[in-house]
């Protein structure tokens, strides 16, 4: 309530020809749980950070209006001021032979420097991780004795790439050829005692 003694004074106040300003106060019972609320500390939104930020009585009658009885997820001051520095980033795909990229997000390098970890994790670019998704294993027939040979989804996508050739022969056969083209082991020469 704004009674009409301050309206009065705020009236005289006012220079001619303008409405006063109408002060902004809380209600009854927003004042009454703002007197009884209490600053409170709370963990920093990035999970890999110790420090805290404070959910201050003063935010905290507008978040019960809306029905929220628990803080906000919020960064701590040391790492909104970091996060402003950081911006998303283009990093190579770990997929040998391939040329794509992945985006580092600047959230996820925050979280990592807050964890101690300076280099971007290792992941394979969105075309690598779908071709991976789509192409389940199959299996391929041994060009010598018919035998089945499994190929998985990685060496259907190194093969793509061009990083290794596609099998023609199961491992038994190559294990025959490769016996063929070894040159035999000398006989052992028996020691002198």
């Amino acid at each position: 309530t704004w009674r009409v003694q301050d309206q009065l004074e705020a009236l005289a106040t006012t220079p001619e020809g303008q409405e006063p300003t109408v002060p902004s106060r809380m209600c009854h019972d927003c004042f009454s749980f703002y007197n009884s609320a209490k600053d409170q500390e709370q963990p920093c939104r990035n999970h890999a950070c110790r420090k805290t930020w404070v959910w201050t009585r003063s935010m905290q009658p507008g978040a019960r209006l809306h029905g929220q009885i628990r803080p906000p997820a919020k960064l701590c001051d040391d790492c909104a001021t970091l996060l402003k520095t950081l911006s998303d980033r283009e990093v190579p795909c770990t997929v040998s032979g391939c040329q794509g990229t992945w985006v580092y997000k600047a959230d996820e390098q925050l979280r990592d420097l807050a964890a101690g970890r300076t280099a971007p994790p290792a992941r394979r670019c969105h075309v690598c991780n779908d071709f991976l998704a789509t192409h389940p294993a199959k299996e391929i027939a041994c060009g010598h004795c018919g035998k089945t040979i499994v190929l998985s989804a990685q060496e259907q996508l190194d093969c793509e790439l061009a990083v290794s050739v596609r099998p023609s022969l199961c491992a038994d056969c190559v294990g025959v050829e490769m016996a063929q083209i070894r040159p035999p082991e000398p006989e052992p020469v028996p020691s002198g005692r």
